[in-house]
C-alpha cells in the first residue's frame, strides 16, 4: 500500500542513509522468489505510485547488487542498485521505508529513508489519521509523546491539539506533562509547572515578601489620596491575620478594651490653653502606640489584633492613622503575624493531620487576601500577585498530589524561616500496593546550613538509610556531630537507621530538576528506535 505523503522540501534536503534504486520491468532472479507473476504484481504496484509516495517493506534478500523486499501486501519486489550511490547495506529482516524519488516509462528510482525521515513519515501518518495538519507544532507534539512514552492514538492527538490551540503560548512539553499527570490543564497550572521547572516555585520566599508588599501598597494608596480605601483595606487585612485568645489579657477582653481607651485618651490629649503646643506630636503619638504594642504580652498575631482595635478607635485621627502605617514597627508586627499564620512550626510537622490543616488554612488566607485586594481594586499590585502565587502554588500541589507524593512546607524556626520540599519517588497508584523499597528526597534551604538534600530509602523491616548531601565540609562536620540525636530518636520509634554524608560537588548545580529528578523517576523514557515502527494512530 502506498502512502500519499508529500515530504516537500524536507525530503529534498535529506542526508545520510540514501540509496538510489533502479526498478526495471524485468524480473530479476532471486532465490527467495519462486512466483514470477507475484514479482510482476509487486512491480505494477510500484508503477502505480506517484513521485513522493512512500512504502515500507521487509528485506528478504540482499547481495550487494540487488535487493528483494517483501511489501506490506506480502508481494516481493526486486530492485537493482546503482553501485556508485550505494552508501548503505541492508540486513535480512530489516524494515526499510522507501520514497519514489523519480519515475519514467523505463525506470523507477527509489530512495531509502534514514531514521529522521522515517520518524517524519510515521508522525505524518499518525497526524493524518487523526485529521490533523502536518506542521511544526503537531510534529513537536508527536515527538513529545514519544519522548514521554505516551500513546499516539487519535484521541490523545486531538485532545492535546485542542489544548495547544487553547494555550498557544504554553510549551508542548508542559502541556504533555500536565496531560500525562491527569492534572487540570489551566493557565494557572501551566504557570506553576513552568515555575517548578525553572526552580522558581519557592512559596517561602513569596510569603516573606508579602509584608513588604503590603506596606508599599498602603503608601501608594495614601499618596494617591485613597484614604478611605486604605483604612478599609488595613482593617480587613489586620482582621484576616490577627488572632485573639480567651485569656484575660486578650485584645478582645473588656479589661483590655478599657486599657486601650485610657491609653489613647492619654496620648492624644492636648493642652488647649492659648499659645501652647500639643503634649505630643503625631509622630510621638505613633511611637507611643507602637511602644504599647511591642510591650504587650502576646504573640505577634495577638499584637496585630490589638493594633487593629487601636487603629479602629475613634480617637485615632487620619493623620495619626497614616503615621502608624509608616511606622517601622507596624511592618514588623504585621510580618510577625503573617509568618505565624503562613509558616509551620517544626514540632508540628510530624503531628498527624497538622500539615493538611496547615495547607487548608494557608489556602484560605491566600484566597481571602486575594478577594480583599480585588474589592479594593488593587488586584494588579505586587501584594495581589504574591497572594495569587501562593494560592495557585497550593492548588497546583493539590492537583499534583493526586498522582505523585510531593509537599512544599514553609517552616518557621525560632530565629529564621526555611523551605522544605519533600519528593516521594512513586506515584499514588504504585504506593497503594507497594510494600518493598520506598525512596524519597527531602530538600531544605536553610539560612545557616545552606541547601541540603537528604535522600531517604525505606526497606522492609523498618530499615532506613539516608545520604545527607551538604554544601561544605564544615556543614558535614556539623551534621556528623549531631547525627546521634537523629539515630536515637529513630531507634526509639523502632527504625534501624544507617546514615551517610557527602559534600556536594562544587561544580554541580544544587537545584533539584523537577522533571528529571522527580517526574521522570517513575516513568523511564523508552528509546524511540525501540518502537518507532509500532506507532499507529
Amino acid at each position: 500500500m502506498a502512502y500519499n505523503i508529500n515530504l516537500g522540501n524536507y525530503l529534498n534536503n535529506l542526508s545520510g542513509n540514501k540509496v538510489l534504486s533502479n526498478v526495471s520491468g524485468q524480473t530479476m532472479p532471486s532465490q527467495n522468489v519462486s512466483d514470477v507473476s507475484e514479482a510482476k504484481n509487486a512491480l505494477e504496484q510500484i508503477k502505480s505510485m506517484l513521485v513522493g509516495d512512500i512504502f515500507t517493506g521487509e528485506v528478504v534478500d540482499y547481495n550487494g547488487t540487488s535487493l528483494s523486499v517483501r511489501m506490506e501486501n506480502g508481494q516481493i519486489l526486486n530492485a537493482g542498485l546503482l553501485l556508485e550511490n550505494q552508501q548503505t547495506t541492508f540486513s535480512k529482516g530489516e524494515m526499510v521505508t522507501f520514497l519514489v524519488s523519480d519515475k519514467s516509462d523505463s525506470k523507477i528510482s527509489l530512495k531509502s529513508l534514514d531514521s529522521s525521515a522515517q520518524e517524519f513519515i510515521f508522525a505524518s501518518k499518525a497526524l493524518e489519521a487523526a485529521n490533523l495538519s502536518v506542521n511544526k507544532e503537531n510534529l513537536a507534539m508527536i515527538k513529545g509523546l514519544v519522548d514521554l512514552n505516551m500513546p499516539i492514538d487519535k484521541n490523545t492527538l486531538n485532545e492535546v491539539s485542542r489544548f495547544m490551540m487553547k494555550f498557544p503560548d504554553a510549551s508542548v512539553d508542559t502541556l504533555l506533562r500536565l496531560y500525562k499527570l491527569e492534572m487540570p490543564i489551566t493557565q494557572e497550572n501551566i504557570v506553576q509547572f513552568d515555575a517548578y521547572k525553572a526552580y522558581e516555585h519557592d512559596m517561602t520566599g513569596t510569603i516573606k515578601l508579602l509584608a513588604e508588599d503590603f506596606t508599599t501598597l498602603l503608601k501608594e494608596m495614601m499618596t494617591e489620596g485613597r484614604e478611605n480605601e486604605t483604612v478599609r483595606l488595613v482593617k480587613e487585612f489586620l482582621e484576616l491575620f490577627a488572632k485573639g485568645t480567651d485569656s484575660t489579657d486578650s485584645p478582645d477582653s473588656e479589661q483590655t478594651e478599657n486599657r486601650i481607651n485610657t491609653f489613647l485618651k492619654d496620648i492624644v490629649a492636648e493642652d488647649t490653653r492659648e499659645g501652647t503646643e500639643p503634649f505630643r506630636t503625631v509622630s510621638k503619638q505613633a511611637d507611643d502606640i507602637m511602644g504599647f504594642i511591642r510591650e504587650w504580652n502576646g504573640t505577634d498575631s495577638e499584637k496585630l489584633d490589638l493594633l487593629k482595635n487601636l487603629m479602629s478607635n475613634s480617637e485615632i485621627s487620619r493623620e495619626l492613622f497614616s503615621k502608624l502605617l509608616e511606622h517601622q514597627d507596624f511592618k514588623s508586627v504585621f510580618e510577625g503575624a503573617l509568618k505565624e499564620n503562613m509558616f509551620l512550626k517544626p514540632e508540628n510537622v510530624s503531628e498527624k493531620g497538622e500539615v493538611k490543616e496547615f495547607y487548608k488554612k494557608l489556602l484560605c488566607l491566600a484566597g481571602e487576601g486575594e478577594k480583599i485586594l480585588t474589592r479594593a481594586q488593587v488586584q494588579n499590585s505586587e501584594l495581589a500577585k504574591g497572594m495569587t502565587s501562593v494560592k495557585n502554588n497550593l492548588e497546583f500541589m493539590n492537583d499534583l498530589n493526586h498522582q505523585m507524593a510531593y509537599l512544599q512546607i514553609p517552616v518557621k524556626f525560632q530565629e529564621s524561616e526555611a523551605k522544605g520540599d519533600l519528593y516521594v519517588y512513586a506515584n499514588k497508584k504504585a504506593l497503594a500496593g507497594k510494600k518493598d523499597e520506598l525512596t524519597a528526597l527531602l530538600h531544605l534551604d536553610m539560612e545557616h546550613l545552606g541547601p541540603m538534600d537528604i535522600y531517604v530509602k525505606m526497606f522492609p523491616g523498618n530499615n532506613i538509610s539516608t545520604n545527607f548531601c551538604l554544601e561544605s565540609e564544615e556543614m558535614l562536620d556539623f551534621i556528623y556531630q549531631h547525627i546521634d540525636l537523629l539515630t536515637e530518636r529513630l531507634n526509639r520509634k523502632g527504625y534501624h537507621f544507617t546514615p551517610t554524608m557527602t559534600v556536594r560537588d562544587k561544580d554541580s548545580n544544587h537545584k533539584i530538576d523537577f522533571e528529571k529528578d522527580f517526574l521522570d523517576v517513575e516513568s523511564p523514557v523508552i528509546p524511540v528506535n525501540r518502537y518507532m515502527f509500532d506507532i499507529k494512530a
